[in-house]
């Protein structure tokens, strides 16, 4: 998969109804506090655009749903869940973790509680809990909803790519016989 734009990313984490510029700016700025990682260097300059792989677009997905689910500002997952997105990145990524979910458990004061569990597992968590409300996510479907948006992306922007170049046509010259 060739390298990402920020505006790639932009549309997969852009909420309904907002601009994509609110979600540009948004992932500029998970970029500069260090949330989201792009290739090479942290700030390429002037004319030249950061460029992203495809563990940034998921990443930037994971992050983005985090953050809606819960509310929690999105440097919350890095400096309070000592690199949550990075963990959830990788169990995302692994065949045997395909169908665990997260479950984030909030007290009404305090810190939330992660915890990563197979479905059939849930209920039993849920009811021993102490916490009132829960919210779960189901993170293989994120990154398949991802992937799948990028697959559709990327057939487009190819077809479009394909009709904008413009058909070479042979011109003989007028003086020249057949």
């Amino acid at each position: 998969m060739a390298d990402l734009t920020v505006s790639d990313i932009a549309r997969h984490i852009q909420r309904p109804g907002e601009s994509l510029t609110a979600a540009v700016d948004r992932l500029r700025n998970w970029t500069d506090m260090g949330i989201i990682k792009a290739k090479g260097p942290k700030r390429p300059g002037t004319g030249h655009k950061r460029r992203y792989s495809t563990d940034a677009l998921i990443s930037a997905g994971i992050l983005q749903t985090l953050v809606d689910a819960t509310g929690s500002p999105a440097i919350a997952f890095t400096e309070n869940m000592g690199g949550m997105v990075e963990g959830l990145l990788g169990l995302v990524k692994r065949e045997d973790a395909r169908t665990f979910l997260l479950l984030i458990s909030r007290p009404p004061s305090g810190e939330p509680r992660f915890d990563f569990l197979p479905p059939e597992e849930l209920a039993a968590q849920i009811s021993k809990s102490p916490v009132d409300a829960h919210t779960v996510i189901r993170l293989r479907r994120v990154y398949e909803r991802l992937m799948s948006e990028q697959k559709i992306f990327e057939a487009g922007y190819v077809q479009s790519k394909e009709m904008e170049k413009p058909k070479r046509r042979r011109v003989r010259s007028p003086g020249r016989a057949a």
